[in-house]
């Protein structure tokens, strides 16, 4: 199970890293995406369910990764943000993500930058944890 969490953990951690990046370089066709996404019926639930598989993973691998606090500490707040979600519902997310969608570019793009470095400290955590230091 450990090794599944595992990859889990680095799928996860390429994707956001990978989608921060296109970001980054195309804000205005990362935003429509994520509009996109919110307002479809299978937004929500996709949103939930997968912050449930990452919580999970997280804590998983949070034991044998170079950052456990750290691991541990996203995987709660991953599933507590899964809770979270249908409480809050798409009409009360909607405002929140126009208001961030206003921001500058430039802006959006800084956002963007602790994403791209989220997802780097979570792939260094898992290849750290298993010796893939690349040295």
């Amino acid at each position: 199970m450990l090794v599944s969490a595992q990859i889990i953990v680095v799928l996860f951690g390429v994707v956001v890293a990978l989608l921060s990046l296109w970001g980054m370089a195309f804000p205005d066709r990362l935003m429509k995406m994520v509009r996109g996404a919110i307002e479809q019926s299978w937004g929500m639930p996709f949103a939930v369910g997968a912050r449930i598989v990452l919580g999970a993973a997280l804590l998983i691998a949070a034991p044998a990764s170079v950052f456990p606090v750290f691991f541990k500490v996203f995987g709660w707040l991953a599933l507590i943000a899964a809770a979270a979600l249908p409480f809050i519902g798409r009409q009360r997310l909607l405002p929140l993500f126009d208001w961030f969608q206003r921001l500058p570019n430039l802006m959006i793009r800084l956002w963007l930058i602790i994403g791209v470095l989220f997802g780097a400290v979570v792939l260094y955590g898992v290849w750290g944890g298993l010796g893939w230091t690349g040295a």
